[in-house]
């Protein structure tokens, strides 16, 4: 394989990995969005509340890290 079809895949697995990380962060965040709402409804649902503390935590940590390693994900 030549240089220039290594760096080819290389781009196309950093695109894919960018995807990837974007597609879960999506994710996390739609159900962050779902569970804080449902908590808002009815704030003596500990269930939802709790569920939507853990996104709202994993949501930080993965924007941290992205902050970390100077990554830029569509949102």
């Amino acid at each position: 394989m030549n240089l220039k079809n290594e760096v080819n895949s290389m781009l196309t697995e950093n695109d894919r990995l960018k995807g990837f990380i974007s597609d879960v962060y999506s994710e996390i965040l739609e159900r962050f969005e779902e569970a804080e709402k449902e908590s808002a409804e009815n704030r003596s649902d500990l269930f939802n509340s709790g569920r939507a503390e853990a996104y709202f935590e994993v949501k930080d940590i993965i924007e941290s890290r992205l902050k970390n390693y100077y990554i830029e994900i569509d949102e």
